[in-house]
């Protein structure tokens, strides 16, 4: 278990690390710039840092925390990535059972995998939730999301890179159909995003009673300048955004 910088959770949990670069985020992907780094340390592989693995050993960690924290789990990798065995994926949801005093944040670009086995989150401390950019990925991964069967789902845009309609798409009503989402939250990265696009998402998230964390601008103020991200900040309209959902 790790402290994170990660504003919206206090601990990174890390039971499966890697992925592959079938995926359009694999050119500017966080988790894999961090595991080229630690190469050869901390269980990445010395010749495939981000190759999909499942670390056995890091089970027994959120047990190990007394204290109820907010975990993100398998930030560093993705846990519905073909890479990872079924039993695997199952060892970790039963990490969390020995462990239900903490409130786990999976997030997975694979959602369409997790929603044909995503009857194991049944749990309220569980949230299951996927990763979006644009519309596109939005009018693909958010209709899975919504398959699952799950009592909480969540939704990570980040790092955005173009307008997003949670209104749009193959699926009417995202935010009501089959339990809806309940949680937003929305970020940038290495591209420019424009306040409008952020405003539309948050707008539909007020209008919908879902909460809405807003992390920060990404390398570029809302003007469009680069200044890295500590300098663009992330006020939106004056203020931070950063609401949670109930019981998380």
């Amino acid at each position: 278990m790790n402290q994170t910088k990660i504003d919206y959770v206090d601990a990174s949990w890390n039971p499966v690390t890697g992925c592959t670069d079938e995926l359009p985020c694999w050119s500017y992907c966080w988790a894999r710039k961090m595991a080229t780094r630690l190469r050869g340390r901390c269980g990445y592989d010395a010749m495939e840092p981000f190759k999909p693995t499942f670390h056995r050993d890091r089970l027994v960690e959120p047990a190990g925390m007394k204290k109820s924290r907010r975990i993100a789990v398998c930030f560093m990798g993705d846990l519905w990535h073909t890479g990872v065995k079924v039993a695997d994926r199952a060892a970790v949801i039963r990490a969390t059972n020995l462990a239900p005093q903490h409130t786990y944040l999976f997030l997975t670009k694979r959602v369409e995998r997790a929603a044909e086995e995503i009857n194991w989150l049944a749990s309220p401390n569980l949230w299951i939730g996927t990763s979006i950019a644009n519309q596109r990925e939005a009018n693909k991964r958010v209709y899975h999301l919504l398959r699952c069967e799950a009592l909480h789902r969540w939704l990570s845009i980040e790092p955005m890179n173009g307008p997003i309609d949670l209104h749009g798409g193959p699926v009417p009503k995202w935010w009501n159909w089959n339990g809806g989402i309940d949680w937003v939250v929305l970020g940038g990265g290495p591209f420019p995003i424009h306040p409008r696009w952020v405003r539309l998402v948050r707008d539909q998230c007020q209008a919908a009673g879902v909460a809405f964390w807003f992390k920060q601008w990404g390398n570029f103020t809302a003007m469009g300048t680069r200044v890295g991200k500590k300098a663009a900040g992330n006020l939106l309209d004056g203020r931070e955004w950063h609401e949670v959902p109930k019981g998380i």
